[in-house]
C-alpha cells in the first residue's frame, strides 16, 4: 500500500453549483481521477489536511461524537460478520445502521451507504466524515479498504473499541457511588443554607455571643447570595480551564504517579500495536506503517519513537533496537516487536502485543479505580458527617437558647 496524501478541492458539480471538500489519494492524478469520476469539474486542488480542524469546544471539552466506543464496537463486529458472509458493503451498512440507536449515527451510516452506491470507496467516504468517526477508526478502515481486507480491519476495530467501552464502563460504575454521595452532600448543604439557617436565625436573641454557629451559617448564606453573580462565572471559568488543560494535567500526573504512567503507556502503545497490525495485514510496508501511525499520534514522545524506527528501516537497519533503547516503550511491546521482526510475523505479534497491553490497561485501571473509589467515598462521607455535625450543633444551640 502506497503513501496516501490528503487533498482539499473546489469544483463545480453537474448542476453548476460550487462544491468543496477533502479526500485522500495516492497521488494528485489519482485524486483528480476520483473527483472526475464523481462528476465534478475541479478548478482547485491543493495538498492539505485530510479533515477540517476540529472545533476547539469539541476537541478540548466535549468527549466523543455521534458514535461512542460501544457503538463503534457493535458496528465493527456486525460489519465484519456480514461482510464475512458475502453481503455487499452498502447493504451491510444499512443493516448495521438499524442496530444503532442514535439518529445522527444512523444518518452518517446512510450517507456512507449512499456514497458507496455513487462509486466512492469506503475509506474516502469515512475520511470525509471525520466528525462522526475517530481518527483511529478511520485509519483502520481506510487501511483495510485499500488492501481489500475489510473483514480483518472491522474485526480488529471491534476488539479495540469493545475493550475501550468495557474499561470506561467500569470507571463510570465504580465512581457512581461517590458521585451520588457528593450530590447528596450538596443537597444537604443547600437545604441547610436556604431553608434551615434563615428559620433558625430568626429566633436568635440580640446577644451576639449566643447562636454563633447559626450566625456563621447565616453570614455564609448572605455572602453567597450577594456574590453569586461572580461565583457562577468563576466556577464556569474554572471548569472550562480544567477541560482545556485536562490533557496537560493528565500528562503531568502520569509522569509523577507510577500507576498513571503505566496506564498511559499501556493505552498508548496498545493502540499503536493495534494500528500497526491492521496496516501490516493490509499490505503496508513496515516503514510506511510506522510512519503512518506516527502521524496519527497526539503523544509527541511516542510519535518521535515511531518516526525514528521508520527512519532506521529506510537506512537499512532494523526498527526493534530503536524501541528497545527507549524506556517509554512497554517491555511487552519491545519484546514482541523484536520477535515479530526477526521471524517475519509482525502482524501476529502486534495482535498479541495489543491484546496484552489492553489487558494491562484494564487491570491497571481497575486497581486505580479500586483505590480512588474508597478514598473518594471516605472524603465525601466525612464532609457529609461534618455538615450533619454542624446542623446538630445549630439545633442544640437553639434548644439551649429556648431553655
Amino acid at each position: 500500500m502506497g503513501e496516501v496524501t490528503a487533498y482539499s478541492y473546489k469544483a463545480v458539480d453537474g448542476r453548476g453549483a460550487e462544491v468543496s471538500g477533502r479526500l485522500s489519494a495516492a497521488s494528485r492524478a489519482a485524486a483528480m481521477t476520483e473527483l472526475e469520476r464523481r462528476g465534478l469539474a475541479v478548478f482547485e486542488l491543493t495538498e492539505g489536511a485530510s479533515t477540517p480542524p476540529t472545533p476547539w469546544y469539541r476537541r478540548d471539552i466535549l468527549v466523543g461524537g455521534p458514535l461512542k466506543d460501544r457503538d463503534l464496537a457493535t458496528l465493527s463486529e456486525t460489519l465484519a460478520q456480514l461482510l464475512g458472509r458475502g453481503i455487499r458493503l452498502d447493504e451491510a451498512l444499512e443493516i448495521a445502521a438499524r442496530g444503532l440507536g442514535g439518529r445522527e449515527a444512523q444518518k452518517h451510516l446512510a450517507e456512507l451507504s449512499a456514497g458507496l452506491r455513487r462509486g466512492s470507496s469506503l475509506g474516502l467516504a469515512i475520511e470525509e466524515r471525520s466528525g462522526a468517526f475517530p481518527q483511529t477508526f478511520r485509519s483502520m478502515i481506510a487501511a483495510g479498504d485499500a488492501a481489500n481486507r475489510l473483514v480483518e480491519a472491522f474485526a480488529a476495530a471491534a476488539r479495540f473499541y469493545a475493550g475501550l467501552a468495557k474499561a470506561r464502563a467500569g470507571v463510570v460504575t465504580a465512581l457512581a457511588y461517590p458521585a451520588f454521595l457528593l450530590l447528596a452532600g450538596l443537597g444537604v448543604l443547600t437545604l441547610i443554607l436556604v431553608y434551615l439557617t434563615p428559620a433558625l436565625a430568626g429566633v436568635l436573641p440580640d446577644d451576639p455571643e449566643k447562636g454563633t454557629t447559626i450566625r456563621r451559617l447565616d453570614a455564609l448564606r448572605l455572602w453567597l447570595a450577594g456574590h453569586w453573580g461572580i461565583l457562577l462565572p468563576a466556577a464556569a471559568a474554572l471548569g472550562l480551564g480544567l477541560a482545556l488543560l485536562r490533557g496537560t494535567i493528565l500528562r503531568g500526573l502520569s509522569r509523577l504517579v507510577p500507576p498513571l504512567r503505566d496506564l498511559r503507556a499501556a493505552s498508548e502503545w496498545g493502540q499503536i500495536a493495534r494500528l500497526l497490525q491492521v496496516l501490516l495485514v493490509s499490505g503496508a510496508g513496515l516503514d510506511q506503517a510506522l510512519g503512518s501511525v506516527a502521524g496519527l499520534r497526539s503523544d509527541q514522545e511516542a510519535a518521535g519513537v515511531l518516526s525514528e524506527a521508520a527512519s532506521a528501516l529506510r537506512r537499512g537497519g532494523r526498527a526493534a533496537p530503536v524501541f528497545a533503547q527507549d524506556d517509554s516503550v512497554p517491555h511487552v511491546f519491545q519484546r514482541l516487536f523484536a520477535l515479530g521482526e526477526e521471524a517475519d510475523t509482525l502482524p501476529d505479534m502486534m495482535d498479541l502485543a495489543a491484546t496484552r497491553l489492553e489487558a494491562t490497561r484494564d487491570a491497571t485501571l481497575k486497581r486505580l479505580v479500586g483505590l480512588v473509589t474508597p478514598l473518594a467515598t471516605l472524603v465525601i462521607g466525612g464532609l457529609i458527617a461534618a455538615l450533619v455535625w454542624v446542623l446538630m450543633g445549630a439545633v442544640l444551640e437553639v434548644s439551649q437558647i429556648a431553655v
